[in-house]
């Protein structure tokens, strides 16, 4: 903390702080030069990507003129902080107004957020459009005319001064809970939709004095089958016309592309609402908001482990499928019955049935080969010769041959039966008479 009455690069002379956060603190402080009262926006150093977010935020307002935007002066780093000078403008915030139990009335938030949609048109439009990344009630300020301004672009993505250079459009991540859209809580990109999501949410907080169902939430319900706890606005306060509260139900849409596809499509929206009546789902039960509820959020910074940039992802958008497309995961049990365990059992069973069958068929396939063709195997039999059937009814030779000379036929060979070798043979003994003198 900065004491009361130091003075900053021999100009700013601190008065007072006004505000604090995990990231520095903002002190009113006067110009000794011109001897006006500023803001003076002070970081403490924490890191380099902090520090380089700081110097964009200066580069980037300094460049943007806007009636809802401030105007910033001067940027200069002293001691252990790095520091932001710009435009001071008098009064609480909204957080503050909504805690302190402040109810605006319906016309005068709608004329507040024509200003927001006109800023934002004009920052999405640059060159390389500018996404806020952080629109809440604590970051929007009422002049004394009733010109709503946006202020901290810490988050800010893009930079118009530097469109040329390799890292202009790098940005820290962080969000705020109730107020960031899907796509920005889960890091997957951000485009101007995701700020229409965030101005939509601010505007139901304004309009209700409740802060809407947070975007991880709702999509965590939508995936489970389970209707969106989003309440309708007109369901919160009805005072709220139906019209208004169906533009902001589409602008709250978790699918970026159900969303108005620009500030100026939603500032058209929002000046002819009856149109969108028709658009309101449901109202679930309304859940009533505690006085932490209604506390101004802090931006919720990544870790250090999160990317810093997107390297070819910034395309991408998360899309939440209705419940008769998604699937729900589900906790199979553990081994036991209907588990795991009988689906490995089954499987073995049937490995093994698939061997035994290819055995089966092999041995068959082998049987019958030998069987047609035996010498396949390597097992040749010898086949012994058979007599021509005509042999047998021959005429006997009248040559000479010994007096004992014989002839035998096997008695297989000759059709007979086993049992009647001997019988035959000798029965078929044929006698040749001696030869004459």
């Amino acid at each position: 903390m900065i004491e009361p009455g130091k003075l900053l690069q021999q100009r700013y002379r601190i008065d007072k702080q006004i505000g604090q956060g995990g990231m520095g603190a903002v002190y009113i402080a006067t110009d000794e030069r011109f001897g006006s009262t500023v803001a003076i926006k002070e970081t403490l150093l924490m890191d380099d990507n902090y520090r380089k977010a700081i110097e964009r935020e200066a580069r980037l307002l300094n460049s943007l003129k806007h009636a809802a935007l401030p105007r910033v002066s001067d940027h200069f780093l002293e001691e252990n902080g790095q520091f932001l000078v710009m435009e001071y403008i008098p009064g609480e915030d909204l957080a503050h107004m909504i805690e302190s139990g402040t109810i605006f009335d319906v016309d005068r938030v709608l004329k507040w957020a024509d200003q927001l949609l006109d800023a934002l048109d004009f920052l999405h439009n640059q060159s390389m459009p500018v996404i806020h990344r952080d629109i809440k009630p604590q970051n929007l300020k009422i002049t004394a005319r009733d010109q709503i301004i946006l202020l901290d672009f810490g988050l800010a993505k893009g930079n118009p001064t530097d469109a040329g250079h390799q890292t202009a459009a790098k940005s820290i991540f962080g969000y705020s809970r109730n107020y960031a859209s899907v796509e920005q809580i889960q890091g997957t990109g951000t485009d101007p939709r995701s700020d229409l999501y965030s101005l939509a949410a601010t505007l139901y907080h304004l309009l209700t004095g409740t802060p809407p169902e947070d975007a991880l939430t709702r999509a965590m319900a939508v995936l489970s089958s389970r209707p969106d706890p989003l309440v309708p606005a007109n369901a919160a306060r009805k005072e709220v016309p139906a019209g208004i509260a169906g533009v902001l139900q589409t602008a709250l849409a978790l699918n970026a592309d159900d969303r108005p596809t620009s500030a100026a499509e939603m500032r058209e929206m929002l000046r002819e609402p009856q149109r969108f009546a028709s658009r309101l789902t449901a109202a679930p039960t309304m859940v009533s908001a505690t006085a932490a509820d209604l506390s101004a959020q802090p931006t919720k910074l990544m870790g250090s482990d999160t990317r810093h940039e997107l390297t070819g992802h910034t395309d991408v958008k998360t899309a939440v499928h209705p419940g008769y497309v998604s699937t729900e995961t589900t906790v199979r049990p553990a081994a036991g019955t209907g588990g795991v365990g009988n689906r490995a059992g089954r499987r073995r069973f049937a490995l093994t049935a698939a061997a035994l069958a290819a055995v089966l068929i092999a041995c068959s396939g082998a049987v019958g080969l030998y069987f047609l063709d035996p010498s396949m195997f390597g097992n040749k039999s010898v086949v012994p010769a058979v007599a021509e059937p005509e042999a047998r009814q021959a005429p006997l030779p009248t040559a000479t041959a010994p007096a004992n000379a014989s002839t035998d036929i096997d008695p297989e060979m000759a059709g007979g039966q086993p049992g009647e070798s001997e019988q035959s043979a000798s029965s078929k003994q044929t006698s040749v008479p001696p030869k004459a003198d």
